[in-house]
């Protein structure tokens, strides 16, 4: 006896422990909000205002001024988490007549690739937003020097986790002040490293600039793992921005 998909579907009582584009949708709905952290950053309008000793008691303390130079960038991935989750919730969760898998011509098994194909830019987004990566230390071949070591995993266009993204990032806090640059050039800041002296004599990590507008940086040890979170962050978006064609 054959049975027509109408039958079999409304005859199905199972449903999966976990089911993954449900976790996916849910997970990405209340996501946090992207925030840069791991670099003590300061606008220089503010930084003109500071005396030494206040520059260095802020140089200190847990910073708690927002960083807003990567603002666009931010929206841009929030722009991208929300399109994306509505077209996964109206491709997975929309109602459909079995009968027009037949009219249509459209196998199940086509189906479900579509499926685990428009999947593929959300999981790589919540590997933007929380990014899987671990940190090691290496040891020159030559030098032995140490040295720390980023690998980051991301999804590739078969939809399988793969670790891509292999980093030096040094193991001091001028290592981190060249990665730094780095990662603001490739989002179109001008960096100055060493820093000049600025006011009142100030020497300082960094001083970046975007637009017209100046950040003093600083950079300590003590906020690495951050700093290497918000590094691999900006990376994997970068890559995300080149496989999708998105610009500026």
């Amino acid at each position: 006896m054959v049975f027509s998909n109408k039958v079999i579907t409304s005859n199905n009582t199972f449903k999966p422990l976990n089911d993954e584009y449900l976790t996916l949708i849910n997970k990405m709905t209340i996501s946090p909000k992207m925030n840069f952290s791991g670099l003590r950053i300061l606008p220089e309008e503010l930084f003109n205002k500071m005396s030494r000793a206040e520059f260095g008691k802020w140089c200190l303390t847990d910073s708690d001024i927002s960083f807003d130079g990567f603002k666009s960038e931010y929206e841009l991935i929030e722009s991208e988490i929300v399109k994306h989750i509505s077209l996964l919730k109206g491709f997975y969760l929309g109602e459909i007549e079995c009968g027009e898998l037949v009219k249509q011509k459209f196998t199940l098994m086509e189906q479900l690739y579509a499926l685990q194909g428009i999947s593929i830019p959300l999981r790589k987004l919540s590997l933007i937003v929380e990014p899987d990566y671990t940190a090691s230390t290496a040891i020159h071949s030559r030098s032995k020097i140490k040295y720390a070591v980023i690998k980051a995993y991301w999804i590739n266009q078969a939809g399988e986790l793969k670790r891509i993204l292999n980093k030096n990032v040094g193991n001091n806090e001028w290592d981190f002040v060249e990665v730094a640059t780095k990662m603001f050039a490739a989002f179109g800041f001008e960096s100055f490293v060493p820093a000049k002296p600025m006011g009142d004599g100030i020497l300082v990590d960094m001083v970046i600039m975007k637009n017209n507008k100046k950040w003093i940086v600083e950079i300590k040890s003590k906020d690495r793992d951050a700093f290497i979170k918000t590094f691999v962050s900006m990376e994997l978006w970068r890559m995300y921005k080149k496989e999708y064609g998105i610009t500026d």
